[in-house]
């Protein structure tokens, strides 16, 4: 292979894979201390309806979205406890629930979500850690342009919380409690990367023939 050729593949791979990474992201904090244990395995986050949580910035194609209100739904079960590493405590979580933003209170976009697994370490501790895909946001007819972005797109969103003094797991799963929380939302943009992906393979068939002329 010829040293120019090389030279293309590697400049198109790395535009191609840097493109795959591209990602649309908004991060919030809670509005008080409402991501609750129950003390029977489960958690929720503050009175269904009510927003729990608000945004407070966002990526440039976000920008509508700082300021909005926001509610986690639902009721989620802490599953078996893994201890195996010190000071670290892990475990699935199962169930599913309504994820709410709010525009205005009539204009508004809807998702399910699943929190996939918990951890704690020392005073801190994180929801949906590895930051897997747990959000499916709905369709959206209103006028927020945030909102039609995420509309009908999977995304992933991570949440972290501290308890001082420290409180693990186990504790958790047993015994009621209440903290203040934060997280970020990532939403892949995956219909850019495919234009892209294109654009780049054609690219790379033109410059192929150009040299071989």
């Amino acid at each position: 292979m010829k040293n120019s050729t090389r030279v293309l593949l590697l400049a198109v791979f790395c535009f191609v894979f840097g493109s795959l990474a591209y990602a649309d992201t908004y991060s919030f904090v809670s509005n008080s201390e409402n991501l609750i244990f129950d003390g029977s395995n489960g958690f929720h986050f503050g009175a269904v309806g009510v927003a729990d949580s608000h945004i407070v910035a966002a990526a440039a194609g976000l920008g509508s979205l700082v300021g909005l209100q926001q509610d986690i739904g639902g009721n989620f079960t802490i599953g078996a406890i893994d201890s195996s590493v010190p000071n670290l405590q892990t475990a699935p979580v199962t169930g599913s629930g309504t994820y709410t933003i709010w525009a205005t209170p009539l204009d508004f976009l809807t998702g399910t979500i699943k929190w996939i697994d918990i951890s704690t370490y020392g005073t801190s501790g994180n929801l949906n850690v590895s930051g897997i895909l747990n959000v499916d946001y709905d369709s959206y007819s209103g006028a927020n342009a945030g909102l039609q972005y995420l509309a009908s797109k999977a995304g992933s969103i991570v949440v972290t919380f501290q308890f001082v003094p420290a409180k693990n797991l186990t504790y958790l799963a047993g015994n009621a409690a209440s903290t203040a929380f934060s997280g970020s939302a990532t939403v892949p943009d995956g219909g850019t990367t495919l234009v892209l992906l294109g654009s780049a393979l054609m690219g790379l068939t033109t410059l192929r023939r150009k040299f071989r002329a």
